[in-house]
This record gives structure tokens, C-alpha cells and sequence, in this order.
């Protein structure tokens, strides 16, 4: 998974209806605001999001599961991994490689950053003030019991600045925060039990001036109802950069 502005690709799983067939539904989500392409702001987010020369950063990934739904989150995470991004920096663009694999392309033009991965495109403002939306795309919810993904808009910001910043026990200076949220809602019918499945999605990625990302915090929080049963349950993932080679 890339290590990226849109980093919200949720991979949890629903639990509850992973076996037997699948059902048909519907869905709804929440919309996105309008972005300002301009040519100079108090902020170059092409100085932020990628280095701006070829490096290594490897992160320390934390996740934590609450199966109640109200954010309350264990001490001890239930899954732990290390992931390695890969930059190569070229004039216009930067490339990212996990496992030496092309993972997402960076396309730096006057008035924005297009950022290209396998599955989608999304186009970055290369330049914000403080509180713009920055970046508006949809992301993909892999409900096992609808006959298509469900489909979730997910909008962005430009939501602090700080001029220096404490992670994994080492300080990085002019630090940017951009924030992200999103929601669905979906109908759909499983066993011939009609039921709703409501997604919420908050992303808070930190970014220093000329090495890229530094982590961020991810939670995806999602609501079963139906006659029969209530499901709620939350997933934190804290992702925090360990070494820059």
C-alpha cells in the first residue's frame, strides 16, 4: 500500500457476512468540495509530499482494533509490520517502489500534483493556504456482500502547520498536517435480511519540507444495522517513519 496522501484503501473485512452468498444493495456517500488550482499560495505542497531527493523511508505501522465502536483502543496493538517506500526523483516527477515493484507516479505540473497509482488518479492543488481543500477523490470499500465495491468519497485539506515536529523519537522541522475524511452508506440484503453498513473514514498524514511523509494516524469505523443485529467496530492505524536512508 502506498505510503501516500491517499493512503485510505481499507482492507478490513466483514466479519459478520464473510461466508455464503451475497446479496444485492445499494449506496450513498457524502460529497466533496469544489478545489482552486492556483499558481502560488503561502504553501508548495510539491515541497512537502515528496522528497525532493532519492531516499528510503521505512515505517513502523501500528494497528489497534476496538470491537465496541466507540474508539477505545487496547495499549497493546493487535497487528504490527514495517513498511519501505522507495523515492526516485526525476525533474517533473517522483516515483515510489515498494519491494522494488512501481507502486504510484507524483506529476508535478504549475498548478497541481497528479498522483497515479494502479487503481486510480487523483489530482493534488500544488498550491494552499491554510484550511483549503486540497485533494478530492473516491476510494473503493470491498463489501463481500455486494455484487460491486461500495464507493466512497474521500476529500482532503491543508489542516496545520507546526515548525517542528517529535516522531519515533526524532525531530523534523516545517511540518505540514493534511487531513482527511469520508463516509458511506450502503443498503444492501444478505440471506434475505435487509441490512445498512455505514463506513466513516479519517486520515491525519504529517509531511516535513523536503523528505515527504512522517506519518499518520488512520481510523476506519464502520456500523452494521439490520432487524436481527447491530454491529460497530473501529480500526486505528498509527504509522510512524523510523528511518530515512
Amino acid at each position: 500500500m502506498s505510503r501516500s496522501l491517499l493512503l485510505a484503501f481499507m482492507t478490513f473485512s466483514l466479519v459478520l457476512l464473510s461466508s455464503g452468498c451475497g446479496g444485492g444493495g445499494s449506496s450513498s456517500s457524502s460529497t466533496t468540495g469544489s478545489l482552486d488550482f492556483k499558481t502560488s499560495a503561502t504553501y508548495d505542497l510539491s515541497q512537502y509530499i515528496v522528497p525532493t531527493q532519492n531516499q528510503v523511508s521505512t515505517f513502523l505501522e501500528r494497528t489497534y482494533t476496538d470491537d465496541s465502536g466507540n474508539k477505545t483502543y487496547d495499549s497493546i496493538p493487535t497487528q504490527e509490520s514495517d513498511t519501505t517506500q522507495e523515492y526516485r526523483v526525476g525533474n517533473n516527477s517522483v516515483e515510489t517502489y515498494e519491494n522494488g515493484n512501481l507502486d504510484t507516479t507524483y506529476t508535478i505540473t504549475q498548478t497541481a500534483i497528479t498522483q497515479t497509482a494502479t487503481d486510480y488518479v487523483a489530482e493534488i492543488v500544488r498550491y494552499a493556504d491554510m484550511n483549503d481543500p486540497i485533494a478530492n477523490t473516491v476510494i473503493d470499500i470491498p463489501l463481500e456482500t455486494l455484487s460491486g465495491d461500495s464507493q466512497m468519497p474521500l476529500s482532503c485539506r491543508l489542516a496545520g502547520h507546526v515548525d517542528s515536529k517529535t516522531v519515533h523519537t526524532k525531530t523534523f522541522d516545517d511540518v505540514i498536517m493534511i487531513s482527511c475524511k469520508g463516509f458511506s452508506s450502503s443498503d444492501i440484503t444478505y440471506e434475505n435480511i435487509p441490512m445498512s453498513v455505514d463506513v466513516t473514514l479519517t486520515l491525519t498524514s504529517y509531511y516535513a519540507k523536503n523528505l515527504g511523509e512522517i506519518g499518520s494516524i488512520e481510523e476506519t469505523c464502520y456500523t452494521i444495522n439490520s432487524t436481527q443485529t447491530s454491529v460497530r467496530q473501529c480500526t486505528k492505524t498509527v504509522s510512524e517513519i523510523a528511518s530515512i536512508l
